[in-house]
């Protein structure tokens, strides 16, 4: 059902211009951030967080347009678990770590990834005449380059990882996270032996603290799997303001990451510069 919000009402917006605001201000800053950084580079931790936080405000672009129409509640819920996903990645590595262990998750992150996509590439297909010579021979030449470049990658991160202090402080459980590149391991002392890792569950509150916003986030995963809930999902209008005020709720979020690494007078610089063209204070 749609919950009609008094202040909403009396100001005359719309969930849908909230969240047109909210994300065109997290963009602006984002895009911003990037063109400092100038581009995504494996080696640095910051211009990973800024390109898959751009991931995570371009699917809420393509949320936006399905709002928009109101004709797909089914994508509409799977997209916001997918953005709930990127986001809790992105402060369950970044947010209040530190600079020893961002690393080590972001470099554990990357090898979870690359070692699926390395295995991914491991087998080539035989040739078989169902599309030309030429256009076989391309697709070996893309696939091999790909696996190098991948294990070229995941070189980078033992070695990198190697160089971190918790091979020494710990040596037998930093093995088995290594070894099983559990980026989502809960805690790293150096007097366990064994350790426990959050499921995806385990870190929407990371997101909003309230139980019942880490619930719903939970249960969006039956619309990407097609569990039972996707299909007593109706096509109604009203069933939008909901899950468009829970994906504003995300991008707030996001935005409040960003001035908990930036600086919020920093991040409120970029603001006003960018959208108000106010001169901004380099380096604060």
């Amino acid at each position: 059902m749609n919950i009609k919000l008094p202040y909403m009402e009396k100001s005359g917006e719309s969930q849908i211009s909230v969240f047109s605001k909210t994300h065109f201000i997290a963009t602006t800053v984002t895009n911003y951030l990037i063109s400092e950084k100038g581009g995504f580079f494996v080696n640095d931790a910051v211009s990973f967080l800024l390109r898959l936080g751009s991931n995570f405000l371009n699917v809420a672009d393509t949320f936006l347009s399905i709002a928009k129409t109101k004709k797909d509640t089914n994508s509409a819920f799977a997209l916001f678990r997918v953005q709930a996903d990127y986001l809790a990645t992105l402060l369950l590595i970044f947010e209040g770590k530190s600079e020893d262990e961002t690393k080590f998750r972001y470099l554990l992150y990357l090898l979870d990834g690359v070692s699926q996509r390395a295995d991914s590439l491991e087998v080539i297909p035989q040739y078989n005449n169902d599309i030309s010579q030429e256009d076989y021979n391309a697709l070996v030449t893309q696939m091999t380059n790909a696996k190098q470049n991948a294990e070229t990658i995941l070189d980078f991160c033992y070695e990198a990882i190697d160089k971190l202090p918790y091979k020494t402080i710990n040596p037998t459980l930093f093995d088995k996270i290594v070894k099983n590149k559990q980026w989502k391991y809960k805690e790293f002392t150096n007097e366990k032996t064994s350790y426990e890792f959050y499921q995806w569950k385990d870190l929407y509150p990371l997101i909003d603290k309230r139980p019942d916003v880490a619930s719903f986030i939970s249960l969006c995963s039956h619309y990407v799997h097609g569990n039972v809930n996707s299909l007593l999902s109706d096509i109604d209008e009203d069933a939008f303001d909901p899950i468009i005020h829970f994906n504003t709720v995300l991008i707030i979020r996001y935005i409040k990451m960003l001035k908990v690494l930036w600086g919020e007078d920093r991040i409120n610089d970029i603001i006003e510069f960018c959208l108000f063209g106010v001169t901004i204070k380099i380096g604060e």
